[in-house]
């Protein structure tokens, strides 16, 4: 079973670093103000009273700036307040959040989503591929068994006549007739559902997207794709067709970009953490920013 693109217990936001850099830059701006501060009150030391009560405000407001700003982390109830990237939606069947979820299919027993969304658009296509090739077979092998039309007669009102060949079997027979309506059946459902994936390769968006859009539940820019410069199904370096879409191998993104598309950095000494708090999420070091 392929990973749909499960977001794994302890994730944490891509933002956390940019925000850990911007809060380490914060306090550098305020430990040189600070110092700048008492410069000035050493300097102020034998002025009035007044000039000293201005300086104390100053060292109130500096005061604030060290305060940390509070940022609300999206997470999920159902998966025991485990961070949710933008893109991730909960699925029931699977208990799990996944990154672009489009819906689940009893056919793989999977949700489909951002990291297996390929394998799928694969195994209609050749499901596809299949039924036509079989509906072929049995359509040229109705020609060289089946039935002829020959003179009507009152017993044979559409003139059909029969001639077995050595070989062949009834085209009436229920072995044909079985072969025959599963291979209609599955064209048939293959074909609907390959239409359904155009707007997914053409867009970016999800089943569930799509639909939380058009609700206006969600905007474009909070759940819509996040790079254009490649297919976020297939993967590459470009939005046009290449032979590797059809191939049964995993989307290649370029470096970096993989990250971005799940919403959410993970490494395995993270631990399973999903109740961790902000100030947590943001003791990251040095290295892992780097």
């Amino acid at each position: 079973v392929t990973d749909p693109g499960a977001v794994p217990l302890g994730a944490r936001p891509l933002a956390s670093c940019d925000e850990k850099k911007a809060q380490h830059a914060e306090v550098e701006m305020v430990e040189t103000t600070s110092e700048a501060v008492e410069d000035k009150s050493l300097m102020a030391q034998h002025l009035d009273q007044d000039n000293q009560m201005s300086s104390s405000r100053e060292e109130d407001d500096n005061s604030e700036l060290r305060a940390k700003p509070t940022v609300d982390i999206p997470r999920c109830e159902k998966c025991d307040g485990n961070y949710k990237p933008p893109r991730a939606h909960h699925d029931k069947f699977t208990g799990r959040c996944i990154v672009k979820l489009d819906h689940y299919c009893p056919f793989v027993c999977n949700a489909i989503g951002a990291l297996n969304h390929k394998y799928f658009f694969l195994f209609i296509l050749y499901t596809f591929i299949v039924c036509i090739a079989a509906g072929i077979i049995l359509i040229l092998r109705f020609i060289r068994c089946g039935y002829r039309f020959g003179v009507a007669t009152q017993d044979n009102w559409l003139g059909l006549d029969y001639d077995p060949i050595p070989g062949c079997k009834d085209p009436s027979s229920l072995v044909v007739i079985a072969t025959f309506t599963l291979t209609a059946w599955f064209t048939l459902v293959s074909t609907v559902s390959l239409l359904g994936q155009f707007p997914v390769i053409t867009t970016g968006n999800a089943l569930v997207a799509r639909k939380k859009i058009r609700q206006g539940k969600a905007e474009e820019k909070e759940i819509g794709r996040v790079r254009t410069d490649f297919n976020e199904m297939f993967g590459g370096t470009s939005n046009h067709f290449a032979l590797h879409w059809l191939l049964p191998m995993p989307p290649l993104f370029p470096e970096g970009a993989k990250e971005e598309i799940l919403g959410y950095k993970y490494e395995s000494y993270y631990g399973e953490i999903p109740g961790d708090s902000h100030n947590t999420l943001m003791n990251i070091s040095n290295a892992e920013c780097a």
